[in-house]
This record gives structure tokens, sequence and C-alpha cells, in this order.
């Protein structure tokens, strides 16, 4: 059975929709640059390095009518032991996610189709 691999591409982050508990107001926003993705450069899929870790920050500000709230949040994806390794290299996989301590709604999410074949 084969498994699609990652590259930066197919890697999304999404911040959480829902405002914080007791606010009148608020959002969560994913914080520029976005997702920062590690790859292999000796790993490669249709021309594109092969992803093995992926970093999202996301920052809230909203309101509780009377004062002011924030909060941030980090999440990181990190590639598990699978068989799909290039020796002790591990590679982020089709479906693979990691969600946010705070919220659990900051998520990064892997969706992807690109098969990794060896010669």
């Amino acid at each position: 059975m084969s498994k699609a691999v990652a590259c930066e591409a197919d890697i999304q982050a999404t911040a959480d929709k829902a405002m914080m508990k007791g606010d009148a107001s608020g959002s969560w926003s994913i914080v520029p640059p976005g997702v920062q993705v590690k790859t292999y450069s000796h790993l490669t899929v249709g021309g594109k390095p092969v992803a093995y870790e992926a970093t999202c920050s996301f920052s809230y500000v909203g309101s509780t009518g009377s004062s002011g709230t924030s909060a941030t949040d980090s999440v990181t994806l990190s590639a598990k032991t699978t068989v799909l390794e290039n020796g002790s290299s591990k590679v982020l996989l089709d479906g693979d996610s990691a969600q946010g301590s705070t919220s659990s709604d900051n998520k990064i999410e892997v969706t992807s189709s690109q098969i990794l074949k060896s010669d």
C-alpha cells in the first residue's frame, strides 16, 4: 500500500473560528508569515522537496465588552516513524495533523496525493 507524502503546498493551517469563552467579540488569526515548512533537499517528489515538519503561530484578539482579551497558540506538526522513511529521515504523510494547546481548532493538516517512488 502506498501513502502520499507532503510537500510544502500540501500543508495548510486553519485558525479557530470561535470566540474564546466569555468574549462578546473576537477572532483567531494566523500570524504572518503563516505555515513554516521544513523540507529535505535530498528527497523530492515531482521535483518538489518532501516535508518533515511544519509550524504555525496563531493570535487571538477579543473583547469581553468591558476589557480586551488576547491569546497566542503555536502548532508543530512533526513527522512520525513510518514505513516511509529515507534512512533516519521521517516524512509528513497525507492525513497527518496537529492541533493547538490553547485552542484545539487551531490546526495544521496535510492533504496530499503525491506518491513517493523509489528507483
